[in-house]
């Protein structure tokens, strides 16, 4: 327990400020689109699903990139936690992270009289940004390229802007928007798939 208090605190002095200060510019670019007042259903399920999301790529998929720095990675061999617990330990940091930040934003549009139903709004875009973001971290961990990293989430993302979206079937993210049953549990269980491929593919 010790061990784990003390990665949470090198985490988040060292490595956890700078996601989650981009992570705000995706606040800011809300802001400046569509404000934050009484904001209409359409308006608010676009911010749930197209770009809240995006904090799960800024926050999730780049967790390996220190490693990069080889000085950094000896260093995390060298202690006796292991390596694959530091992983561990960070990547749900990050997740829960990025849950707060998604749910603070949705709270605070619903009380400034927006329509929002809050818990499916949040598990939408939860979900939506744990995907896009296992995404990244997968590539990355079977790859150790940090172009990957975003280049990946990002194309499949884009992709479902595109007109013909039907194609994708299940796999459409934008659900909301057009009536259709939201996969909130397909994304989450692809995710951890995803994750957990990624975790033992980086712990060599």
């Amino acid at each position: 327990m010790e061990a784990a208090r003390k990665i949470i605190k090198n985490e988040i002095k060292h490595h956890t400020y700078g996601p989650i200060i981009t992570s705000f510019i995706v606040y800011l670019l809300i802001f400046v689109l569509f404000g934050l007042v009484e904001l209409k259903k359409d308006i608010v399920i676009m911010i749930v699903e197209r770009f809240l999301p995006l904090m799960g790529i800024i926050l999730i998929s780049p967790c390996f990139q220190y490693e990069m720095d080889y000085g950094i990675e000896d260093v995390i061999r060298s202690k006796s936690t292991g390596i694959l617990t530091t992983y561990l330990i960070r990547l749900i940091l990050r997740i829960f992270i990025y849950g707060m930040l998604t749910f603070l934003f949705i709270a605070l549009i619903k009380i400034t009289d927006s329509q929002v139903e809050m818990a499916l709004y949040f598990f939408q875009s939860f979900s939506l940004g744990l995907l896009l973001g296992s995404l990244g971290f997968f590539a990355f961990g079977i790859s150790s390229n940090l172009i990957g990293v975003y280049l990946v989430p990002i194309l499949y993302y884009l992709l479902n802007w595109m007109p013909n979206w039907k194609v994708l079937g299940d796999f459409y993210l934008f659900r909301l928007r057009y009536g259709l049953e939201p996969k909130i549990g397909l994304n989450i269980f692809i995710a951890i798939i995803f994750l957990t491929v990624g975790l033992y593919a980086n712990r060599k």
